[in-house]
């Protein structure tokens, strides 16, 4: 009888020669490294092992023996104590540590924010849309009396503005009267077409600069500049 047996590899079907004494153990195909069981011929099966049965309990001269169910019992680990904290229960967490709802966190400071739609972090400025970061600048409080500096010239202006007004409509109506009879100088000046024509035009110059300068001031730039506080 040959001392080998001729196999083939489900797999690849390369034939596999296997020594008779290595037949029952797991073989590795060399083609295609497929991991095969061979079967155990019956001339080379081991005989099955008896398994040794439980040693009978051994008394000891003076110590009873102890039954099973209580060497169970014994060797059975104690329960152990949780880990939570003195005065804590069990339910609120272990180490120590609660259960706190969900919140949103910038990804840069790890401060919490308002809600999910925040764009900027309040703690450290980061751009939570552009995820670049931006440096806090502290600014100076604005009071009172600074917003009435920063409108003063504006106020000033809107005065001068309806202090000409009223001027242009003296000129063309009562004004000529107060100053005395037709013929006297002063109402023969202020009634002359040159006098009232570049008065008009100078008028309608100042009242356009300081209109458009009380405009700006009072409706895009209300408030004072902001001016940052160096560290």
């Amino acid at each position: 009888m040959s001392d080998n047996t001729t196999i083939a590899c489900p797999k690849c079907q390369t034939r596999l020669m296997i020594p008779n004494a290595s037949l029952g153990a797991k073989v590795q195909c060399p083609s295609c490294k497929t991991v095969l069981q061979t079967q155990a011929s019956k001339g080379n099966s081991p005989a099955p092992m008896a398994k040794p049965g439980p040693k009978p309990p051994v008394n000891t001269p003076g110590k009873p023996g102890i039954p099973p169910q209580a060497k169970t019992a014994q060797a059975a680990p104690p329960k152990e104590d949780s880990f939570a904290f003195q005065g804590q229960d069990e339910d609120e967490g272990g180490y120590g540590v609660n259960r706190e709802e969900d919140s949103y966190r910038c990804p840069s400071c790890a401060n919490e924010l308002t809600s999910a739609e925040d764009v900027i972090c309040l703690t450290c400025g980061y751009d939570l849309r552009s995820r670049t970061p931006n440096r806090l600048k502290k600014l100076e409080h604005k009071g009172f009396a600074d917003y009435v500096l920063w409108h003063l010239l504006a106020s000033l202006f809107t005065i001068l503005i309806i202090a000409l007004i009223v001027w242009n409509v003296l000129v063309f109506t009562a004004l000529p009267r107060w100053l005395g009879p037709e013929d006297s100088w002063g109402n023969s000046m202020v009634s002359h077409g040159f006098f009232r024509l570049w008065n008009t035009i100078f008028s309608i110059g100042a009242i356009w600069v300081m209109g458009k300068y009380a405009i700006v001031r009072f409706f895009f730039e209300p408030h004072p500049p902001e001016v940052e506080i160096l560290k």
